[in-house]
């Protein structure tokens, strides 16, 4: 068999009663060609079984994972895929943890890492998928599972009903294989094949139709219906049921009549577990002689399978064991369950034993173990199991506080608040009735969440600080409160109230240590940080959110974080970094989708192309933002309004910029929202400048008065803009002075002009008010030159040129450029006579290094003193035969925002880009963590010399420097590794590596003498000591440091 990994519910070679179906293997044969195959039919019809037989004749690798229903909640079901495919793709246990991170983004990292790391085609089988069903989390797991993993990964999915797939999609792509029940069925020829191997003798035609009549070839009906039984039972079997169903509880219990005692006493006690092996049945259930009861009931055939771990009888069997015992001995029924349960709890198999003491009737015992797990499970993503429990014993009247609290938690995050509140109500009246002031204030820390989350900012304030108040001893809830209380007046515009309650927030986070958590509050403070114009402390809060989001691999949360500095770049003029950042967040969502992400990122985009003047591609930016956004999102909603009526209000569409900024001005105003509302208004009297400037300017006034209370910066500035404009309209010229002054002091004390700038671009008569010569308008100045350095130039059509020879398009590309240069396109090496000149290559090199780049750019790296006709010329050229070389598709020019950039349709792989991308993972990584040393050393493989060695501009000069410090890294950390793992030996081989290379790295001589001194080598340390003195004073004519001196000496002592 090729199958490398198996996890199957039906190991093991085909028992008594058991035939190859020849034709549906034939048929499955089939799953070769299709991405998914789909295994669906009622209980007891041999879907594992088939699939099971189908495996052994694989000409491909088998995957098998087994679906229990603790797999209902998303971590253990993600952790168990990833155990499952483990031995097939070595590494992918270490991706992410389901921690922060939502179902979408744990199955992409899936797909993204077999698509990567898969060396060749397999199957991945998921048994008993129904188990899923009913789990929204674990459904979308499985339906983004199935739709990233690479087609060279073949599904297959075994259930009891269809999953919640794209399956329309999918079947009119002919992606899709289905074997259905009726399929599954007995055919005569299969059910004659079986008589003759159980019976030993050929059935009659009568026979074989009778069995085919009764159970509609029902397969687990059919194989109990053959056992040889005695001739008494036989004609009691035949009076059973009018069907299936019915007729397999006769037979079932005429097979049971027909065991020995023995093993019929051992059948019904062991139908208690719902997985056996010898231990279980001896110490959880205290039966003996366990080891050969199994290995009889094995032996004939009692729809017993192996599956990991143990053994396990058929659902249909089972349950048919279950109620047997029940009715003919409930109170042995109740007691084995309650065995179970102890030993469960004593495992510390916290589900396990919950679930048999509630088949018991213990629900006390139960409520003591939910009670005791339930803050852990939640934190751990248990969502399903937790909310299984409460279904359970919300009937039994007895307090469950904790659990409730922990089920709340999960309805806030599903919007489903009005059952959240019910049960924080019932919790807290549990925690008084006990006296537990810490649970009660636990209960009304997540309502003030609840109330925030629904937009109720007041409710929520007015609860945390009730909470501060009154309960200063609950010290370990204070983060929390502060943390809700400082968004929720950030979001009513507070300012200056929430940053103060934010930063006393962040450092009781940060001593949680909870990654996730604190980049929240830091997201916040920034942006508070940034409306109070405290622009150096918001990028720094930026900076740290975005490394912790790249560092956690959530990429929500990453997106929304790229978006805030993608905003940070536009407010200080750095278009580029700023088109680049939002692009690269919109390229982290395309890849994991998540809509709240996009929503945002495309709003800000749009403010950045509207700004440029770029009016359509902002609105069609808008627009799509517009549609993403979820009903929960009356903030992002207001703004994009608000972005919008600006836009049309630029473009002389006064009526409509109106209504749309009134719209924002309602949302805003029924959710609370300050500032935003202050914006909306001056939205609305900005469009009614041109017809009625008195009253106008008079609201605009109250208006900025409102922000300057709220301690507002940059919103400030740009209603500060507005009053310079109806000033003007009214004639009113110095105070269109003294507002400009304002503007401007309030642009110096944040170090940028551009809000002003982008007003006045849409308002020229604002610029008469400009004194060039003065030095509090210089940072405007600046400001309206860098915005129309980027200004948006429609197109101009002209004639195309024409081109003889059409290359065809270019798929895949590797570049070689460390110790050697090598272009392969499609695994043809382009040749020096192909680039026709260096420049054509060079220009190649430049875009896939520095790219995306305009072209004046580029005609400044390369022909910085050719006149501009002659650069343009030159340029055309040198692109012409580099495309001639690469492929026509390859170098693509984006017209709106003019840049030349590599097109994202072509693969390219490089070498460079390759080790700098395995740097970056790896110093994110503990030295202890298993990927850490594996992406070192692959870093340190690519390495083959010096990056570019033929081309000598300052960029590649910088990069080559670059690239060999990253290379001097690699081999350190492959060193601090092996440290870690105390392979000593082979760290000290890889720091020489590394002192090769850098001889005077004090900071590597030192690693090496540490590793000497855990070695037990003193010599080696003052040997080591005394050549790099030598190598010091011969070379450098100076000591070694103070800091290596004091080391040596301390190891030596």
């Amino acid at each position: 068999m090729s199958s490398a990994h198996q996890n199957s519910s039906t190991q093991g070679s085909s028992g008594p009663g058991l035939i190859e179906r020849s034709r549906l293997i034939e048929k499955l044969k089939q799953a070769v060609d299709h991405r998914l195959t789909l295994i669906s039919a009622p209980p007891g019809y041999g879907k594992t079984t088939l699939a099971n037989q189908f495996m052994r004749q694989s000409p491909l690798p088998v995957v098998w994972h087994t679906i229990e229903p603790g797999q209902r909640d998303v971590p253990i079901l993600h952790q168990r895929a990833l155990s499952v495919l483990e031995p097939l793709v070595p590494g992918i246990q270490h991706l992410p943890t389901a921690y922060g991170n939502p179902p979408v983004e744990l199955a992409t990292h899936i797909g993204d890492y077999l698509r990567e790391y898969l060396t060749g085609p397999i199957f991945y089988i998921i048994d008993d998928a129904h188990h899923l069903a009913g789990s929204p989390t674990a459904e979308l797991w499985l339906r983004t599972l199935v739709t990233q993993i690479p087609a060279s990964c073949r599904i297959i999915i075994i259930s009891r009903i269809l999953p919640d797939l794209p399956l329309t999609e999918m079947i009119a792509r002919r992606e899709v294989l289905a074997v259905g029940q009726e399929e599954l069925k007995f055919r005569r020829d299969e059910i004659h094949a079986l008589a003759t191997r159980i019976r030993g003798r050929p059935p009659t035609h009568i026979e074989v139709e009778d069995w085919e009549v009764r159970l509609e070839g029902w397969p687990a009906g059919t194989i109990l219906a053959l056992q040889p039984l005695p001739e008494e039972l036989e004609r009691v079997m035949l009076r059973g049921g009018v069907g299936p169903e019915a007729l397999f509880s006769d037979l079932a219990r005429s097979m049971l009549q027909a065991q020995p005692p023995g093993l019929r006493n051992f059948l019904l006690a062991t139908s208690t577990l719902s997985r056996l092996t010898p231990e279980l049945c001896s110490e959880a259930l205290q039966l003996p002689d366990a080891t050969s009861l199994l290995v009889q009931a094995l032996n004939r055939n009692m729809f017993l399978a192996r599956v990991t771990g143990g053994l396990a009888y058929h659902t249909l069997f089972r349950g048919f064991l279950q109620s047997q015992l029940y009715d003919t001995d409930p109170s042995f029924f109740l007691e084995l369950h309650n065995k179970a349960a102890k030993w469960f709890e004593k495992q510390d198999q916290v589900v396990e034993a919950v679930e048999h003491y509630l088949i018991a009737g213990q629900t006390h015992r139960a409520v003591v173990l939910v009670e005791r797990v339930a803050d852990t499970f939640f934190v751990q993503g248990r969502n399903e199991a937790l909310l299984d429990w409460w279904d359970n014993l919300k009937g039994s009247r007895q307090d469950t506080p904790h659990l409730l609290c922990a089920c709340a938690k999960i309805h806030i995050e599903h919007y489903n608040y009005d059952v959240a509140q019910n049960e924080l109500h019932t919790a807290e009246k549990s925690f008084l009735r006990v006296k537990n002031r810490a649970g009660a204030a636990e209960t009304r820390i997540l309502r003030a969440m609840l109330h925030l989350q629904k937009g109720d900012y007041g409710q929520a304030a007015e609860l945390s600080q009730h909470f501060l108040e009154e309960s200063p001893d609950i010290a370990h809830l204070h983060g929390r409160a502060l943390m809700i209380l400082g968004t929720a007046q950030l979001n009513m515009g507070n300012i200056a109230e929430a940053t103060d309650y934010l930063e006393r927030a962040l450092p009781l986070y940060r001593a949680d240590g909870d990654a996730y958590a604190i980049s929240s509050v830091l997201q916040n403070l920034e942006v508070a940080y940034n409306s109070l114009g405290r622009l150096e402390e918001s990028a720094a809060c930026l900076q740290e959110v975005v490394a912790l989001r790249r560092q956690l691999g959530n990429t929500g949360a990453l997106a929304l974080a790229l978006n805030n500095l993608g905003v940070h770049y536009h407010q200080y003029s750095d278009y580029d970094a700023a088109l680049n950042t939002f692009q690269e967040g919109l390229s982290v969502v395309a890849r994991v989708p998540n809509q709240r992400a996009e929503s945002y990122l495309l709003w800000s985009m749009g403010d950045l192309q509207r700004d440029r003047g770029a009016c359509n591609d902002a609105r069609q930016l808008y627009n799509k933002s517009l549609e993403l956004i979820d009903v929960g999102e009356p903030y992002l909603t207001s703004s994009v309004l608000i972005s919008v009526s600006v836009l049309e209000r630029w473009q002389g569409n006064l009526r409509e910029a109106a209504s749309l900024a009134t719209e924002a001005t309602m949302l805003a105003e029924k959710h609370q929202f300050g500032v935003l509302k202050a914006q909306a208004q001056a939205a609305i009297w900005a469009a009614r400048i041109p017809n009625d400037p008195h009253q106008a300017y008079t609201k605009l006034i109250a208006v900025a008065e409102q922000l300057r209370t709220s301690g507002v910066q940059i919103e400030l500035m740009q209603v500060l803009a507005l009053c310079i404009h109806a000033a003007q309209q009214k004639s009113d010229h110095k105070a269109a002075s003294n507002h400009l002054e304002e503007a401007l002091e309030i642009a110096g004390t944040l170090g940028s002009a551009q809000a002003l700038a982008a007003e006045m671009m849409s308002a020229p008569a604002m610029e008469t008010l400009i004194k060039p010569r003065s030095a509090s308008h210089q940072m405007l100045v600046r400001a309206l030159k860098q915005l129309r350095e980027v200004r948006y130039v429609p197109p101009t059509v002209g004639p195309q040129p024409t081109i003889e020879t059409i290359h065809k398009d270019t798929f895949k590309l590797r570049v070689l450029t460390l110790g050697q240069e090598m272009v392969e396109r499609d695994n043809q090496r382009i040749t020096t006579s192909d680039w026709r000149a260096n420049a054509a290559r060079e220009l190649f090199y430049y875009i896939l290094f520095c790219g995306p780049v305009s072209r004046e750019e580029i005609n400044l790296e390369f022909w910085p003193d050719s006149p501009a006709s002659r650069a343009r010329s030159r340029f055309h050229t040198t692109l012409y035969r580099a495309r001639h070389a690469l492929g026509e598709n390859v170098i693509i020019f984006q017209d709106d925002v003019e840049i030349y950039q590599l097109s994202p349709e072509t693969e390219i792989w490089c070498d460079a880009q390759e080790l700098e991308s395995l740097t970056t993972q790896a110093r994110l990584l503990s030295p202890r963590d298993a990927r850490t040393e594996d992406l070192w050393q692959k870093a340190a493989s690519l390495y083959q010399g010096d990056f570019l060695p033929g081309i000598d501009r300052e960029w590649v000069i910088a990069r080559r420097e670059a690239l060999h410090d990253a290379y001097i890294e690699a081999l350190i950390g492959v060193g601090e590794c092996a440290r870690a793992r105390n392979d000593l030996r082979a760290a000290i081989n890889s720091f020489k590596q590394a002192l090769d290379i850098e001889p005077y790295r004090e900071d590597i001589n030192r690693a090496i003498m540490i590793c000497y001194a855990n070695l037990g080598e003193k010599h080696q340390i003052l040997t080591h000591l005394h050549k790099l003195r030598e190598l010091l004073r011969e070379d450098l004519a100076v000591e070694p440091s103070p800091e290596t001196i004091e080391l040596a000496n301390r190891l030596l002592a």
